[in-house]
């Protein structure tokens, strides 16, 4: 639009310059330019930054509560560009959280996961994991209190942007995707150091290298008006870690059922809760452990980190015995643990 009025305004100038001299003429160019660029990009008297323009879009509503990670696709994908420049314009509360630097790791990382992944040992890492009240789920201890009120702290700077947010996946509709506000390289440096030794040591004879070489990284939150509880579902993941930031009032409002096994017959299994309700601890678990939350009456909020292959590739099916070997041999050469 405003294209189409500086070019009418430079139109009618020309009709009239034979008639003015050259000063004059001038003065006419830059008297109306200076009227109407104002009003073409600000239409208040101001350019439009990247933000305001941001700000000023109407984001899609998130309802759906399963398939709902394609809800409004189009719109995440046309301003894509736009959102990501708005929130550099937005800027950061806490810069230490957005890069797993060494100062990072010695402010907020568990002091004894911090020894293990220094020293690459998969036995004083392996010894910190403690078993969960479900058979095939695991707790250990990653951050501390600090790391989980800075990213509260975080999450609520860029909530109070006003920039569009994306729904955190297919099922909660309250959150957020990390990658998305600017968290993808401390997601992608705290898989590589942490979380893939982790499902190694953890799971051995359920992921190879490349079954964990991707990751989705996101932020769920629970409250009485908005999502009281997650339905029973399994994840679009090989290895999946949750780790609690916010603790509900409830006592264990996460639950766990049976693994799903490809071509076994469903073996129903009646829900046994897993308590997480200490901010930092995580627990890990395999993507196909049928799992859910039931209802909450205050608020509760997880960062949860999904590992699979590249292009949402995920293996489900455990290797045989000698695959196993091989497997673990590759990782740790690769990445130097012993």
């Amino acid at each position: 639009m405003w294209h189409f009025r500086l070019h009418h305004a430079f139109q009618n100038i020309s009709e009239v310059s034979n008639h003015l001299t050259w000063p004059e003429t001038m003065k006419k160019i830059i008297w109306k330019v200076a009227f109407l660029l104002p009003v073409a990009v600000g239409g208040e008297g101001e350019c439009m930054t990247a933000l305001a323009r941001a700000q000023a879009l109407e984001t899609p509503p998130a309802t759906a509560v399963y398939g709902g990670d394609t809800e409004g696709l189009d719109f995440w994908n046309e301003h894509e560009e736009l959102l990501q420049q708005a929130r550099l314009d937005w800027g950061r509360k806490h810069d230490m959280l957005y890069d797993f630097s060494n100062e990072f790791i010695d402010q907020f990382v568990d002091p004894h996961v911090k020894e293990a992944i220094q020293s690459k040992s998969i036995s004083k890492l392996k010894d910190l994991f403690e078993p969960s009240e479900k058979p095939g789920v695991y707790k250990i201890q990653l951050f501390n209190q600090e790391f989980v009120s800075q990213l509260l702290e975080e999450l609520v700077h860029q909530e109070e942007s006003n920039i569009p947010m994306r729904r955190p996946n297919g099922m909660n509709r309250y959150g957020c995707i990390l990658d998305q506000i600017g968290f993808e390289n401390l997601v992608q440096d705290l898989s590589d150091q942490i979380l893939r030794p982790m499902a190694h040591i953890v799971f051995p004879n359920r992921v190879a290298v490349e079954d964990i070489a991707a990751d989705y990284a996101f932020v769920v939150q629970y409250h009485p008006d908005a999502d009281v509880n997650l339905a029973e579902h399994a994840d679009a993941s090989a290895i999946t870690i949750n780790i609690c930031l916010q603790p509900s009032a409830e006592q264990s409002p996460l639950y766990f059922k049976n693994v799903r096994e490809l071509g076994e017959p469903v073996q129903e299994v009646g829900p046994m809760n897993v308590t997480l309700d200490t901010p930092g601890m995580a627990v890990i678990h395999l993507g196909q452990h049928l799992h859910g939350v039931s209802n909450v009456t205050s608020s509760r909020s997880n960062m949860v980190v999904w590992l699979m292959g590249h292009h949402g590739y995920v293996r489900v099916a455990p290797y045989e015995e000698d695959e196993v070997a091989v497997n673990q041999a590759e990782w740790m050469k690769k990445h130097g643990w012993n």
